[in-house]
């Protein structure tokens, strides 16, 4: 393994995943006062297991995936399995009007769309192509025709290995709100440097998620690399 590959977004989840597995990475609140707590481990095998279900499409390699949600937990495994599955993350924002979510999808050629935790799912779905394959994400809305999460993840055996990607792979095409006209994307790749430190332009998901519509979730920064690196961040903040 090379030093990027080391350094790399992947190689830190499969750090953790060996050496603090019992560790809590999510504390994702569910409503009503209650949270759910997602380890290392079973972070893992669920991205793992979305990876094998991914990989099981034979989707082109480096196929564009869409992502659309507020930020939560599996917004970020989501991301991840992406990346292990060999494709492009493409992250929308959740406030996004049908024909701006039809534009997206359609200019960046995404190949299948993730939808998670949403406040007007019915403002969006129309921009959503039919025959667009999905999977919805825990807390997302319930009437979108998908397969959830979790019943996906019940029929695959996680994907085996250390997958890596090259750091100079492109890993995301973020795009812009439209306000002043058509959404236009950025292409993002993910040097292994920026693998290390929380305040770096990018850490997995955390790249595209920061700028979108947060709702509150703790969120482990471990991966980051150095003990005194391996502190809980709340984020809990809202899209202006």
């Amino acid at each position: 393994m090379t030093t990027a590959t080391q350094n790399s977004i992947l190689s830190r989840l499969y750090h953790w995943e060996k050496t603090a597995p019992n560790a809590v990475h999510f504390v994702q609140p569910l409503g009503n006062g209650e949270v759910e707590e997602l380890t290392w481990a079973q972070c893992m095998d669920q991205v793992r297991r979305m990876a094998a279900y991914l990989k099981s499409l034979n989707l082109p390699d480096k196929s564009q995936i869409a992502l659309i949600g507020k930020n939560s937990a599996h917004w970020m495994l989501a991301d991840w399995a992406i990346w292990m599955a060999g494709h492009v993350t493409v992250p929308l924002y959740p406030t996004l009007n049908a024909e701006t979510v039809r534009y997206i999808l359609d200019h960046s050629e995404a190949r299948l769309v993730f939808i998670g935790k949403l406040d007007d799912w019915e403002m969006m779905r129309g921009g959503i192509p039919k025959d667009l394959p999905g999977v919805i994400l825990p807390l997302a809305p319930t009437d979108t025709g998908y397969t959830d999460w979790a019943t996906l993840c019940a029929t695959q055996t996680p994907l085996a290995g250390d997958i890596e990607r090259d750091p100079q792979e492109m890993a995301t095409i973020v795009y812009t709100s439209g306000s002043t006209g058509q959404p236009k994307g950025v292409l993002g790749i993910l040097p292994p440097n920026t693998a290390k430190t929380v305040e770096g332009p990018v850490f997995a998901g955390l790249q595209a998620t920061i700028n979108f519509n947060l709702a509150q979730v703790s969120v482990s920064s471990s991966a980051f690399g150095s003990k005194n690196e391996q502190k809980q961040a709340t984020i809990n903040s809202h899209c202006r």
